[in-house]
């Protein structure tokens, strides 16, 4: 009896095969890899607290992230915390809303007045620092205050006039560092 001898594979070939899946798998994990970062860059920024003007609510250093949609659909609610560029600030704010479009804002022995009426808030520590004359607020801004009132404890709308809505880069959604501090950051509306 004859035996003919079988032809084995040649070892390449399936190495070739191997690869050329493993390129193809690579290039789809990046191309989706990249929309994905592309999307999240377009609807959420993580952002950094610097200096204690949200305190005791927000601290030095905590790590937020920012709702970049909320203000292209709609208009900040009061109690929102928002960051937003200051002209020759070299990083960018963050602080609360405290007055809308159309409303008049002043600060008068140690409390806020929106339209006359003393605004709760529960989200401060102590008294507002200072008085203010009565500021009306025009149709395409907000009145931002940091939490922390006291005397120069916040740049915020008493010193810099009311803040452009279309300067809001977003709204603070989650704290997500330090992890004792992880959370939703829950629009506090003081009425």
């Amino acid at each position: 009896m004859d035996i003919q001898p079988t032809e084995t594979p040649s070892p390449v070939e399936p190495r070739k095969n191997q690869l050329w899946k493993e390129i193809v798998e690579l290039g789809q994990s990046l191309i989706l890899g990249a929309l994905l970062a592309i999307v999240l860059q377009i609807f959420i920024q993580p952002t950094i607290v610097y200096g204690r003007s949200m305190e005791p609510n927000l601290h030095e250093n905590e790590r937020v992230i920012l709702d970049k949609v909320s203000y292209r659909i709609g208009e900040p609610s009061r109690g929102d915390i928002v960051v937003f560029p200051v002209e020759g600030e070299p990083l960018p704010l963050i602080k609360r809303v405290i007055g809308l479009p159309g409303e008049t804002v002043e600060v008068r022995d140690g409390r806020v007045l929106v339209n006359g009426v003393a605004l709760r808030e529960p989200y401060v520590s102590g008294p507002t620092a200072g008085n203010t004359a009565p500021m009306r607020i025009s149709a395409d801004a907000v009145f931002v205050m940091g939490d922390n009132r006291a005397p120069g404890g916040s740049l915020d709308s008493r010193r810099l006039g009311p803040i452009s809505l279309s300067k809001l880069v977003g709204r603070a959604r989650l704290a997500y560092w330090p992890l004792t501090d992880v959370g939703l950051l829950v629009n506090q509306r003081g009425k």
